[in-house]
C-alpha cells in the first residue's frame, strides 16, 4: 500500500484546518477568508491581513503562490515573534492558508512572457 507518513500527515493537517475552519465560532453563512488566528498575533496585525481571493493576480502571485511555507525553524520563530502564538496554532494558519490558496493560485492565468531581441552572442576566437 504505498502511502507514505507526509502523505498521510498532511491529509490529516488538512481535515484539521477545514475543522477548525469550520468551528472558529463565525456564522454557518459565512465562507471564504477565515484562517484560524494564533493568540498572540495583535489586532493590528491580524486585521492587515487580506483575503488573498481579493488581491490582483500580480500580487496573489507573488504574495502567496511564490512563498513557501516557513520551514520549522521559521515557525518557531514566528512563535517568539509573536508571544502567545503556539507552533500548533501557526501551523494550523499555515496548512489553512496552503488549502485555501491552491485553488487561486492553479486559476491564475500564466505570467506573460516577454520576447526581447533574438540573442546576440558574439563568438570568441
Amino acid at each position: 500500500m504505498g502511502v507514505s507518513v507526509k502523505a498521510v500527515a498532511a491529509f490529516l493537517a488538512t481535515c484539521g484546518v477545514l475543522l477548525l475552519a469550520g468551528c472558529g465560532g463565525s456564522s454557518s453563512a459565512e465562507t471564504g477568508w477565515n484562517p484560524p488566528r494564533p493568540s498572540g498575533v495583535p489586532n493590528e496585525t491580524w486585521e492587515a491581513i487580506d483575503d488573498p481571493a481579493t488581491l490582483s493576480n500580480f500580487d496573489l502571485g507573488v504574495g502567496y503562490c511564490q512563498v513557501e511555507r516557513p520551514t520549522s525553524a521559521g515557525i518557531d520563530a514566528k512563535a517568539q515573534q509573536y508571544p502567545g502564538s503556539t507552533v500548533d496554532e501557526l501551523n494550523a494558519y499555515y496548512n489553512y492558508v496552503e488549502v485555501y490558496v491552491k485553488p487561486l493560485c492553479e486559476a491564475l492565468p500564466p505570467p506573460p512572457t516577454t520576447k526581447g531581441p533574438a540573442s546576440t552572442q558574439t563568438r570568441r576566437l
